[in-house]
């Protein structure tokens, strides 16, 4: 809940209201306090009542009554607020008198002349320094503006918009940084207001506000030199404000205007090219339930993917959504024409798969999947629908064909996970699958993914000659270090060898400051995993081939 306590009898049930008046006119609202910073507590008719406001509206309320537990409202609750508002409203006269009859002020501040000046040279004052300053005369309109009658709403919004925008409209049609900053301005009070009006259920007034917002706001994105993205997040606001406005479940004569107005916004270019369609989309979902509503929206998105303009990522989400909505019209046949039709569009048919398997439709799942890695796709769209493959695979517990998909999994992402699903599954000879995998490894590209991939494989299986030999035969250092402490209690002086090998190598070819770090981190790291002995040995020698070397005799005198 959250409503303002000013207007409570629009929220509590009749019954509530009529027997909470009654209790509070018979005194029965007793020891009503603030047990902590806006949380008040009373005592009605014996029964504890507990309300949270935040201080201008109610956010929360209990009592200890049966008609709470079974209704979540009761007339202890209509009594105490009551009694509340009276109790704010009395205090608050009380600090106003108070304030009027304080001594003169020390300061000349702006509550000081709030509280001295005249309401009509206030007023006189306002009006005439509106007139001259655009940007406190905006603010001014905006703020007030739902307090003046006019016969058209929208005109009244759209208007305030318009002034703001031309005001700060250059010869070449742009808006410049100051420009963005008003509409800035002028956006966040009328969401505000749009707000305050559906809290108040006040949805026609509400919607107007934020159509009138969408509608002109949208077309200055691209007119805009500054702030694009931060006035985009008052259309997405405005959005998400009529979706939560729905959630009221307003009259039906509102809810079809809502859908009129997407219906003929969403075939606006400047709606669709900005990729906003979707907003539209998700409103129409909500409030289409007829055929024939359903229909009027596929329509509308035909309309869209017959631009040429539109992104192909924007026009395989369209298409998602055309095949959703004839899910929902039970036009099967025509979703897998669509399938068949647009097959060459990776982004679409992952979608597809992945909103299969959502809805546990497995098996229409897997038959898309295998279409999708029949085409030619990047190889990057290719591992991710096998990926969504294997785990319908797993699903179905398809086993002899988890092994194979999970082996070349393997083999193209270097993940382990998918190892192990090949150990799980595999029914050859283990060894036999290591030799072939190792095989496939060391024939793909060099990279340093794949390197490190071959030797933790080597490392997993505790292949430990081979893993010795990989290192030899790279002459890596980085990958000694990565792996030597699973070598070490095996080939002690072997690893020490290739250290002294790859140290004395790189040392040949490189001198000064940097290299020295190096070698120093080098040793630090052996002391680090426990090889003292090593570590010590490595120095004693390094210092004895390098002597001449007087950067790299500081760095290992610290040894």
């Amino acid at each position: 809940m959250n409503f303002l306590l000013k207007n409570l009898e629009l929220h509590l049930p009749e019954h509530c209201l009529l027997n909470g008046e009654k209790s509070y006119d018979q005194g029965n609202v007793l020891n009503l306090y603030e047990s902590e910073k806006h949380l008040w507590v009373s005592y009605v008719l014996e029964h504890e009542v507990e309300i949270q406001i935040s201080p201008s509206k109610v956010l929360a309320y209990s009592c200890e009554c049966e008609d709470y537990k079974d209704k979540d409202v009761c007339e202890h609750i209509g009594a105490t607020l009551l009694a509340l508002r009276k109790h704010l409203s009395i205090n608050k006269e009380k600090k106003q008198k108070r304030k009027i009859s304080k001594t003169p002020p020390k300061r000349l501040t702006i509550n000081a002349v709030f509280e001295h000046v005249d309401n009509e040279d206030l007023v006189s004052f306002m009006r005439q320094y509106a007139k001259a300053n655009r940007t406190f005369g905006l603010a001014l309109k905006a703020r007030f503006a739902a307090k003046v009658p006019m016969e058209n709403s929208y005109e009244k919004y759209a208007q305030l918009i318009d002034s703001t925008i031309n005001s700060y409209r250059k010869k070449d049609d742009k808006i410049n940084f100051t420009g963005s900053i008003q509409i800035i301005g002028i956006a966040k009070q009328l969401l505000g207001l749009a707000k305050d009006e559906i809290a108040l259920e006040n949805l026609s007034e509400g919607f107007v506000i934020l159509k009138c917002l969408i509608k002109k706001i949208t077309p200055v994105l691209q007119k805009l030199e500054n702030n694009q993205e931060k006035i985009s997040l008052f259309i997405d606001a405005s959005f998400k404000t009529i979706k939560q406005l729905l959630s009221f479940e307003p009259a039906p004569y509102l809810q079809n205007q809502i859908r009129l107005f997407c219906l003929e916004e969403m075939t606006k270019p400047i709606y669709y090219l900005n990729e906003f369609s979707f907003y539209f989309i998700d409103l129409l979902k909500l409030i289409s339930i007829e055929q024939k509503e359903l229909k009027e929206l596929l329509k509308v998105i035909d309309y869209q993917l017959d631009s040429q303009e539109i992104s192909e990522n924007f026009r395989a989400k369209l298409i998602f959504e055309k095949m959703k909505l004839l899910d929902k019209l039970g036009s099967k046949n025509q979703i897998h024409l669509l399938i068949n039709k647009h097959l060459q569009n990776p982004e679409l048919i992952l979608a597809v798969i992945e909103n299969s398997i959502n809805t546990k439709d497995y098996t229409q799942a897997k038959d898309i999947a295998i279409k999708g890695l029949s085409q030619k796709y990047k190889e990057l769209y290719k591992v991710k629908i096998e990926i969504l493959l294997l785990q319908i695979y797993l699903t179905l517990n398809e086993k002899e064909k988890i092994a194979p998909l999970s082996k070349e999994l393997f083999i193209e992402t270097f993940d382990f996970k998918y190892l192990n699903i090949y150990k799980s599954y595999s029914t050859k000879q283990w060894n036999e699958s290591i030799k072939e995998l190792l095989t496939k490894l060391h024939n793909l590209p060099y990279s340093i993914k794949k390197r490190d991939t071959i030797a933790k494989f080597l490392t997993e299986e505790k292949l430990h000659d081979e893993l010795f030999e990989y290192m030899t035969r790279l002459g890596s250092l980085d990958l000694l270090r990565n792996f030597d402490k699973f070598l070490l209690p095996e080939k002690k002086k072997e690893v020490f060898e290739l250290y002294h090998q790859l140290l004395s190598q790189y040392l040949n070819h490189h001198f000064g400051r940097i290299p020295s770090e190096k070698i120093k981190n080098t040793i630090l790291h052996l002391f680090e995993i426990g090889a003292n002995d090593l570590a010590s040995m490595l120095v004693k020698q390094i210092k004895s081939d390098f002597k001449e070397r007087p950067s790299l005799m500081d760095k290992l005198n610290l040894f």
